[in-house]
């Protein structure tokens, strides 16, 4: 915590802001709260003095990841299944519906049902396992 600036000279009735500086090391979880406190005291009489609390909470922030991407070359009328992890890499528990969508049309399931909802806390992940079905009049070389 920085306070700018570290000492001040005040006419009677005079005020002053005071910035208060406060940098969250990374990974702190969401709504975390620390508390700081500024204390001032008078050089000219060290019997006054006063104490201000400054409250910071740790915002929320959502992000995932599926790892790991992968590509794979199959013949027309082959299934592939890939195995990928769902990964939590916000700050708070978090929930995600996990569905499959494929951009040709083909046949694409995933283990869970489509639709299923998951629950991780952050830094965890869940297996997903995918499956493609290349119909069996695909042309050869199509991506």
């Amino acid at each position: 915590m920085t306070v700018v600036p570290a000492s001040v000279f005040l006419d009677p009735g005079a005020t002053q802001n005071i910035q208060v500086s406060v940098i969250v090391p990374p990974g702190r979880p969401a709504d975390e709260q620390d508390y700081s406190y500024v204390e001032v005291q008078s050089l000219a009489n060290p019997a006054l003095n006063a104490r201000g609390t400054e409250i910071t909470t740790v915002a929320r922030f959502a992000a995932a990841q599926i790892s790991p991407q992968q590509s794979v070359i199959v013949t027309p009328g082959q299934t592939v299944i890939f195995q990928q992890n769902l990964i939590n890499n916000g700050n708070a528990l978090d929930t995600f519906d996990i569905t499959a969508v494929d951009q040709r049309g083909w046949a694409i399931t995933i283990a869970v049902p489509a639709g299923a909802q998951t629950t991780l806390l952050p830094g965890r992940s869940f297996p997903v396992e995918v499956r493609v079905t290349v119909p069996a009049d695909v042309v050869r070389g199509t991506e």
